[in-house]
């Protein structure tokens, strides 16, 4: 099952482009906050035993979902979360594949076939047994992400979900679009504030 934080527009597509294309890495702190508020929310410590990323490739210019989860990591400032270890990463894609894109349906399932067979998992004790939460910035098909549920569910996963910045196919059913653009305005201004002065509450 596919979870997102606001359906793919307005400032949540710029920010989540910014950061895919662009290189605007500084948007992964904002996005990962939403995310990790989404996280905090919507499930219980229990029920997550592993927050991984989509993986990406090493060789990639912009490594985002790692970018996300380190930046739900930051968030996580009561330290309640377990979180993939970016030093020694539980899944890894082991070669680069072609980009979603501007692809029709069948063009996308043979992209996540790709993916499925890029995919290693090196650290299988780590998913063994529980339940798996995968980052990813967009879904639209969500083929990707089944490829990677696939992969860690064969290697010992009992549950794997998928929580995502935006829903590019239908409007996401958790947060309004405008409740993510709120959030990220607050984030703004509060980076603008001067140290010392209290910001809005989130």
């Amino acid at each position: 099952m596919v979870h997102a934080v606001a359906s793919y527009g307005g400032r949540t597509r710029e920010l989540v482009r910014g950061l895919k294309y662009d290189g605007r890495v500084e948007h992964a702190r904002d996005l990962g906050h939403l995310l990790f508020r989404q996280l905090d929310r919507r499930w219980e410590r229990h029920e997550i035993g592993l927050v991984v990323p989509s993986p990406t490739h090493v060789h990639r210019g912009v490594r985002h979902t790692e970018l996300l989860v380190e930046a739900m990591r930051a968030s996580d400032i009561e330290r309640r979360w377990r979180f993939d270890d970016p030093s020694s990463p539980c899944v890894v894609k082991v070669r680069p594949t072609a980009t979603a894109y501007g692809r029709d349906n069948d063009g996308r399932r043979q992209i996540a076939d790709a993916v499925a067979r890029a995919l290693v998992v090196r650290r299988p004790e780590l998913i063994e047994g529980r339940r798996v939460l995968v980052i990813d910035d967009v879904a639209t098909t969500g083929a990707q992400l089944q490829a990677v549920a696939q992969v860690l569910r064969a290697h010992g996963a009992t549950e794997v979900q998928a929580l995502v910045v935006a829903d590019a196919g239908t409007p996401a059913p958790e947060v309004a679009p405008d409740g993510a653009g709120r959030v990220l305005d607050r984030l703004e201004r509060l980076r603008q504030q001067p140290p010392g002065i209290e910001g809005p509450s989130l």
